[in-house]
C-alpha cells in the first residue's frame, strides 16, 4: 500500500513535468529539458530548464557581481528574476516581435524556430526619428507582472510603482554593485538614492533598465503590467518625461508626444506578435516562482525518506 501511494505521487509529478513544453531562447529554439549536469544558481529549474550548465554559471557570476558575498542569498525574488533564461516557461514571458511560427508550436511550419530581430519599415514604425524606430533590431519585450516588480523594489508591501512617496529600498541593507556611466567599473550604490528621477522621485523604469536578467540586455525592451495597455509615448506623457510639455496624448492613436532622451521603449502587450496563433495568451507576465511543482517534490522527498527508513 505504501509503495502504491508513493507511485501515485511519482506519477503525479511526472505528469506535471510532461506538460506541453515551450521553446527556449538560450537553447536556440529547442524545447526545455532536464539539465545535466544540474544547475547550481538556478537550481529551482533542475526538473525542467531552458538553459544548460554554462548559462547557469554565467548567471551565477553576474548575480554574484551585483551583491556582496554576505548578501547573495538575501533576495529570493531577485534570484528568480535573474534565472529568467533558465525558466522553462520563459517563452511566455516575452512579447516576441518576430518569432517564426514553429516557435509557437506550429507543427506544420517548415522552418525551424527562430527568434528574429524586428526590422522596422516606415509602414511598421513610422518615419525615421520617431520613437517607434527604437524597436529596430530588437527580439522582443520582457513582460514583468506589476505585483512581482513591486516585490523586487520595496520592503514595504503597501508601496506601489505609482506612489511618489515610496522609495526603491529593497536592497538598501546590502547595496548594489552597479556599472554606472562616469564611474570606473562596478561601484557600490545605495539603491533608494540611485533609482530616482531628476526630481528625486522613485524611478521603477530605471531599475528595470539597469537590473536585467543575464542574456536579456541589448536585444530586449522591458515593460510591466502597469503599462500593458499603453505604449512608451503615453506613459512618458503621464510621467511628465516628454520633450514638449504641450503635446497631446488622450489615446495611444492620437498621442503626438515624444519621450525624453533615454526613456525606455515599450508597447502594448495586446499587439499580437507576428505569427502568434489565435488564442495566444498575450497577458502572461513574469511573476513569483510557482510553488506547485516544488510542493509535489517536497512531498516526494518526505515520502522517500519515510519509506527508506521503513525498509532499511
Amino acid at each position: 500500500m505504501k509503495l502504491f501511494i508513493l507511485s501515485v505521487f511519482v506519477l503525479g509529478a511526472c505528469a506535471e513535468d510532461n506538460e506541453d513544453k515551450d521553446v527556449c531562447y538560450l537553447l536556440d529554439g529547442k524545447d526545455s529539458d532536464k539539465p545535466f549536469p544540474s544547475l547550481t544558481q538556478c537550481y529551482k529549474n533542475n526538473q525542467e530548464a531552458c538553459c544548460v550548465s554554462a548559462h547557469d554559471a554565467t548567471i551565477e557570476g553576474q548575480y554574484a557581481g551585483l551583491l556582496s558575498t554576505t548578501c547573495l542569498r538575501e533576495y529570493q525574488e531577485l534570484e528568480h528574476y535573474f534565472c529568467l533564461g533558465c525558466n522553462p516557461n520563459m517563452f511566455n514571458y516575452i512579447h516576441w516581435y518576430d518569432a517564426t511560427a514553429k516557435c509557437y508550436g506550429d507543427s506544420t511550419a517548415t522552418e525551424p524556430c527562430e527568434f528574429k530581430p524586428f526590422v522596422c519599415t516606415t509602414d511598421l514604425c513610422g518615419p525615421v526619428g520617431s520613437h517607434g524606430w527604437k524597436k529596430h533590431e530588437m527580439l522582443g519585450m520582457i513582460k514583468v507582472c506589476t505585483s512581482f516588480l513591486e516585490q523586487l523594489l520595496y520592503t514595504d508591501s503597501t508601496c506601489s510603482i505609482a506612489s511618489d512617496d515610496c522609495k526603491i529600498d529593497k536592497y538598501d541593507n546590502c547595496g548594489l554593485n552597479l556599472d554606472v556611466a562616469g564611474e570606473d567599473g562596478e561601484v557600490g550604490w545605495y539603491p533608494s538614492a540611485h533609482f530616482v528621477d531628476g526630481d528625486g522621485r522613485q524611478d521603477p523604469l530605471k531599475f528595470l533598465e539597469e537590473i536585467r536578467p543575464p542574456y536579456f540586455s541589448g536585444k530586449f525592451h522591458i515593460s510591466t503590467a502597469e503599462y500593458s495597455a499603453k505604449d512608451s509615448r503615453m506613459v512618458a506623457f503621464e510621467l511628465g518625461r516628454v520633450t514638449d510639455n504641450t503635446c497631446v496624448c488622450a489615446t495611444i492613436e492620437s498621442c503626438n508626444c515624444e519621450p525624453s532622451p533615454g526613456f525606455p521603449y515599450f508597447e502594448a502587450w495586446t499587439n499580437k506578435p507576428t505569427n502568434a496563433p489565435d488564442g495566444t495568451n498575450l497577458e502572461n507576465c513574469f511573476s513569483a516562482a510557482p510553488s506547485v511543482r516544488l510542493s509535489v517534490l517536497a512531498v516526494l522527498a518526505v515520502f522517500a525518506a519515510h519509506f527508506a527508513g521503513q525498509f532499511m
